[in-house]
C-alpha cells in the first residue's frame, strides 16, 4: 500500500498572509488540525492547531478580553508557520513514510508532486492503514 491509497486529497489550505483570526475560524469550522499553507500553487508552510494555541491569548472571547488579546488574531500564518516541510509522494511505501513521520516527531505529512500539494496524510490515517477494521461492539440492553 502507498501513500496516495490514504491520503486526504481535498485539502483545505491557507495563504501565508491571511489572519491567525482566519486560520481559527478554518480549524474551528472545519475541525482540521493541518492547515497547508500555499502561495502561487506551492506548499511553503504548515499551521497546526497547537501552533495557533501557543500564539492566541487564551483570554479571546471570555469576559476579560483586552484589545491586546485581540490583537494576537491580526498576525499573520507566514509569522507562525513551520517552513522546514517533511513531504511524501503518493507512490511512496506507507511505512518509509511512517518512519520518517516517527523520526520527525511529526504528526502529519504533507504529500508533494513536483512542490505542488496533492494531499496531506496523518497519523490517524496510517493507523486506519495499518489497523484492521474492528467489527462495531454490540449495543447494550438498557438499564
Amino acid at each position: 500500500m502507498n501513500v496516495g491509497e490514504i491520503m486526504v486529497a481535498d485539502v483545505v489550505t491557507i495563504a501565508p498572509d491571511n489572519s491567525l483570526a482566519t486560520a481559527w475560524k478554518l480549524v474551528n469550522d472545519g475541525g482540521f488540525h493541518h492547515l497547508p499553507v500555499v502561495e502561487h500553487g506551492r506548499i511553503v508552510g504548515v499551521l497546526s492547531d497547537r501552533d495557533l494555541l501557543r500564539a492566541t491569548s487564551p483570554f479571546v472571547g471570555q469576559l476579560s478580553e483586552r484589545t491586546l488579546d485581540v490583537k494576537t488574531l491580526e498576525r499573520r500564518v507566514h509569522q507562525l508557520m513551520t517552513r522546514r516541510l517533511v513531504t511524501a509522494t503518493a507512490d511512496e511505501v506507507l511505512d518509509v513514510a511512517a518512519s520518517r513521520m516517527i523520526q520527525a516527531h511529526i504528526s502529519c505529512l504533507m504529500v508533494v508532486d513536483g512542490g505542488k500539494l496533492v494531499g496531506i496524510v496523518t497519523w490517524r490515517d496510517f493507523l486506519r492503514a495499518f489497523v484492521p477494521s474492528q467489527p462495531e461492539a454490540k449495543a447494550s440492553a438498557p438499564h
